[in-house]
Formats: C-alpha cells, structure tokens, sequence
C-alpha cells in the first residue's frame, strides 16, 4: 500500500507542478494585454544596450537613468540577449520575472523543508506562494524585485544553513555573493541584505563579539567584492533618488496639513504664545514624517494590507490581498509560535527579525506597495506555514480520526474554491476590464501608426510618455533615440518626461493647433492620437482602437488634413472661429 500512496502523492505532485508552470506562463504577453510604462523603459533600455552597449540616454552604467530614477541596470541587461530569441516585445520583458519566480518556487521548497524537515510542507509552502495574488501577479508583469527575490530567498536559505552551523563558514560565504546579486536588479535589496546578513552574523556568534568582528568582516568583503560596480550608488545620489522622489511624492501636502494645525491651534488658543510653541513643537516636517511612516509599518503588517487588500492595482485585484484570507489564522498563529520558541532555535529569531527589518523601506517611501515589499511578504509565506505547521501538530492531538479529516477536508476545500476564485478573477475579469491600467490599446495602436505612418510626424495628445511607447513597439534605432529624445527639466519630485523623438511629439495643450495649422500651412500633415472617442468626428477617423469587448472606443487616429477638410466642409465659420481665438490666445 506504501508504494501506491507514494505513486498517487507523487503524480499529484507532477499535476500541481504542470499546472502551475502552465498558468504563469500561459499568454504571457497578452495577459495582461498592454504593457507598463517601467516595463516599456526597461526594455527599451535593453534593446538600446544590445544595439549601442549604452541605455536610451547614451550612458553606460549599473544604473539606468531612465525617467531620471537611475533604476538598476540588472533587468535590462538580462532582457537584452532574449531579443535575439524573442524581438522586443512584452513577452520578452516579462520573460527573465515568469523564469525567476519559478526559481524562488524551488528554492522555497528547499527552505521550508530545510526549516521544518517536511517534504509535504515545502511543497504546500511552494503551492501557496506559486498561486498567491501577489507573486503569482508580480511574476506575469516585468517587476524587477521578483528576480532580486530569487537571490534573496536562495540567501535566506544559506543563512538559516550557516546560523545552524557557524562554523561552515562556506553558507556565509555563498550567502554574500548571493545577496549581492539581488542588488542589481531593485536598489532597496541592497541596504536590506546587507542588515539581513549582519543580522545572521549576529545571532549566529552572540554573544562572542570577536567572533561577530570575524565573520562580520568575511561577510562584508565577499558582499563588497560582488557588489563592487554598484558600491559607489549605494551611497551617492543615484542610490537614493528614487526613495527620495516617493518620499517627496507621498509626502506632497504635508506642509498644509501642518500650517493648518498650527494655525488652528495659534488661533483656538487666543494668539497664547506658550501653546503657541508647543503646538509648533507637535506639528513639523520630521514629526509628520516619523507618525506617516510609524502608520505605514503597522499597515504593512497588518491582515488587511496582507489578506484583505494590498492596494497595488496592477498586481493585484480590487479586495484582494497580496494572500488569500484563508490564510489569516495560520500567519496569526505562524507569529505566536515564533514568538514563543524564540529560544529554542536561532533561526526563529533570525526570521523575525529579518521582517520586522524588511518593511522598513516601504514604510520610509510611504506607500503600501506590492513591488517593493517582496522580501517582506516572502516570510509572511515563511510564517504562515510555521503557522500550519504548528496547527497540524495541535490537530494531531485529537483522538478522533473522522475529525481531523473534516478539519482538513474544510481546509483544504475552502482553500480551493478561493484560489479558483482568484484565478478566474486574473484571467477572465481583473486583466479585462480596467484597460486604463495598463494602456491595453497601446499595443495595437503603435503597431498601427508604425505601419501607417508613412513619414509623416505623429502628434499624442493627452497619452503619456507615448514617445517612448512608441519606440518599443517600432524598435526605433537607438542611435537616432539618443541623438533625437527631447527630455523635459525635472520636474518637483526630480522625475523627467520624454516629449519627443524626432517628429514623434507628445503635445497635451490644445488639439485644435495641429488642425489650424493646415489653414495656413497647406503642406502641414501629421497623425493625431486623441485621448478618447472624439463623436463629432467619427466620419473623419483613420483607425479606432477599442476594449475587449468591442464596444468602448478608448482612442482615436486621424489625418490631421483630412481632419481639416472635413471640418471646414461640415461648419467652416465654426472652424474659422475656433482657429482664430486660438491665435488670440
């Protein structure tokens, strides 16, 4: 009977590896339809280091300048040699995330049965992360973490082997180098290896500080050494311009919130100098910041922003969090097992710490996003099978066989009925029907212009960094892109925008200035995309791009000559008027 349990366990295993391995790679580039702006600049960037050995801004460095947020180059530079296989497409950008998160699947097992020695863990622990909303969403999008992951989660591995064995000094080693890797693809998993690696170090020797010097130092030297090319950003601006650009972003308003109390305060307490002071005292910048960022760190750990709703729409669906609700107990009960053995094993304490220690970068940016917190909710994953481990064990303790199978069988089925939820939710809803997350159009419509365009200039009104789009859809030659890109200034928050390439300009003021052109210019002759369905216009379009369903026109082409002349046919005074208050203007 042994042989036929482990012939039915293990064609089980097969089926749920197959079928994972299928959802997360089938129609890659299509679901979701349409593309990210990050996504169409890392591959862009890709492209351009395969056809120059420079990113779009001619530069060459670990660090891509991109929008002005110097992103780390190692996404691009792992896109760049499957364009040769694959071309520039969205396939291609979310090619190395579906490969990698794969990867971290595996070595989950391997972690979780390192941890709890249970086969039938590792492999419910894999299931779970595989078809989890946020690494199952991250790993059918470009995300640059989801790779960093896979670096990290293979580090955790060897941190955990080397804490039970200090004196393997090989674990350390192979943890450092691993660590250092993950830094290439998403800057925030630099600062946080290396505090997860002297956490390690820490433990591991406690309380013999000679020895933390020791290893401490074969940690840093091995992490330094692999992390040469980007040491220099970690502590220059490159480094952390992008946490200072969400921080000024998620903090815009702020001032007004503490002029308001101060005012109000000042005013309540009939102009009392005494108050007045100390209500300044209560209401600052730093103040405000330490109580924004003290909030975020609690939602970040709380069941809502885990379970119930993680608030990064392109990743996730509407009321769903970065796991399933099912899952709340076991992670509630995952903490007080933790808590309670902290004594027992070094590596309890050393998951803890490693996240409490892996929010704190998110909570600093200010937002509760699903990209940047990929460390955080891999040991949420890590402390939701300690959970189950623990509540099996409680369970075991029944004497009633029928029971334990009834608690299991509930379990097990409302498990299954969510994920299927979810799942259906991915694929036949959430991708469908909010095309404006992820420009669904864009695809279709840039294709099209490069097919019709004919040499003529393209005008985007009202269609953000549609340059950009434009040049991966059309593979633009790089060398023309870097002597052509028109950047604008940085703006507040230290971003910058691409407004033009050549005769492909986005132009957000007045439509009616390229048709009044042609009144007196009668050589004039471009393509206009316009931001939704122009109805007074219909006759006059050049190519419609709709919704799924066929129905909702999201935009619109046209000749702006033709446009002219079916204009002037249908109301020439009205025309006439129109083009002369814009020339009042």
């Amino acid at each position: 009977m042994k042989w036929a349990r482990y012939l039915t366990l293990s064609l089980l295993a097969i089926g749920a590896t197959l079928l994972i391995i299928f959802l997360r790679f089938y129609q890659l580039g299509q679901i979701p339809y349409g593309i990210n702006v990050d996504e169409a600049s890392y591959g862009y960037d890709a492209y351009s280091l395969l056809q120059t050995r420079a990113d779009m801004w001619g530069e060459q460095s670990t660090s891509l300048k991109s929008f002005g947020d110097y992103k780390p180059a190692g996404l691009s530079y792992t896109i760049r040699p499957l364009i040769n296989y694959f071309g520039l497409t969205t396939f291609t950008t979310r090619l190395p995330s579906a490969v990698f998160g794969l990867l971290t699947l595996v070595a989950t097992f391997y972690f979780i049965k390192h941890l709890l020695g249970s086969v039938s863990l590792a492999f419910i622990g894999s299931i779970i992360l595989a078809l989890s909303p946020w690494h199952f969403g991250l790993s059918r999008l470009f995300y640059e973490p989801n790779l960093g992951l896979f670096f990290i989660s293979t580090s955790l591995l060897a941190q955990v082997k080397y804490l039970q064995k200090p004196s393997n000094i090989k674990y350390l080693i192979l943890a450092s180098l691993l660590t250092a890797v993950g830094g290439y693809y998403y800057a925030v998993l630099r600062y946080l290896g290396v505090g997860m690696l002297g956490v390690s170090v820490l433990i591991a020797h406690f309380p013999h500080y000679p020895k933390i010097l020791k290893f401490g130092f074969i940690a840093a030297v091995c992490w330094a050494v692999t992390a040469l090319p980007y040491f220099g950003d970690m502590f220059g601006s490159r480094g952390l311009v992008r946490l200072q650009q969400e921080t000024a972003l998620h903090t815009f308003g702020d001032a007004l919130v503490i002029n308001e109390n101060r005012e109000m305060c000042y005013t309540s307490s009939a102009h009392n100098p005494v108050i007045t002071k100390y209500c300044y005292l209560l209401w600052n910048k730093p103040g405000e910041k330490l109580v924004n960022t003290a909030k975020t760190y609690v939602q970040l750990l709380s069941p809502k922003y885990l379970f119930l709703n993680g608030y990064q729409k392109d990743v996730l669906p509407e009321s769903y969090g970065a796991y399933l609700e099912i899952l709340i107990p076991f992670y509630l009960l995952g903490l007080f097992y933790l808590t309670a053995n902290l004594g027992k094993k070094k590596e309890h304490l050393f998951i803890l710490i490693s996240y409490l220690l892996a929010n704190i970068p998110v909570a600093l940016a200010g937002a509760l996003n699903i990209h940047r917190n990929v460390v955080g909710l891999y040991l949420v994953l890590i402390i939701c099978i300690y959970g189950i481990y623990y509540f099996n064990d409680r369970i075991n303790g029944i004497n009633s066989k029928l029971a334990k199978f009834i608690i299991i069988a509930l379990l097990t089925l409302t498990y299954l009925w969510s994920q299927s939820r979810y799942l259906a939710k991915y694929f036949f809803v959430y991708t469908r029907m909010q095309p404006e997350i992820w420009l669904a159009d864009t695809p279709d419509i840039m294709k099209w212009l490069g097919a019709n365009s004919h040499g003529r200039g393209i005008i985007f009104y009202d269609f953000d960094f549609a340059p950009l789009l434009y040049s991966f859809y059309n593979q633009y030659d790089p060398h023309d892109f870097q002597q052509q890109a028109v950047w604008s200034t940085l703006n507040q928050y230290g971003w910058t925008h691409l407004n033009s390439i050549g005769t492909i300009v986005e132009n957000n003021s007045n439509i009616w200035q390229a048709i009044c052109d042609h009144q007196n210019n009668s050589s004039a002759s471009k393509l206009l995309v316009v931001a939704g369905s122009k109805s007074e216009w219909g006759s006059a379009v050049a190519a419609q791009f709709k919704n799924y369903t066929g129905i909702h026109v999201l935009h619109e082409v046209y000749d702006s000559q033709t446009l002219y002349n079916y204009l002037k046919a249908k109301d020439a005074p009205n025309l006439a008027e129109q083009c002369s208050q814009l020339i009042i203007k």
